[in-house]
């Protein structure tokens, strides 16, 4: 088992081979997600719509294809209701 270590505030935490790569792959997704969206737009997956869908109005842009993954359901939040 490899093991590196990670800041957090400051603090030196080892991080085991297999957290380092579930990380890694959240970090690569979010990177996919908003290389897709739009200039002064805030573009979200279908997890992160499930969790504010009744705070914010949001409008399905449908399944984006994303480089290395499955088609992403994504939604651009419009505003607060």
């Amino acid at each position: 088992m490899t093991t590196q270590a990670t800041s957090l505030l400051g603090l030196a935490l080892p991080v085991t081979g297999e957290l380092s790569g579930t990380w890694g792959d959240t970090v690569n997704t979010a990177s996919r997600i908003e290389a897709n969206g739009e200039v002064g737009k805030v573009n979200i997956s279908a997890a992160t719509y499930e969790w504010i869908k009744d705070t914010f109005k949001c409008v399905y842009r449908g399944k984006i294809q994303v480089k290395g993954k499955e088609d992403i359901d994504m939604y651009f939040v419009e505003e607060r209701m």
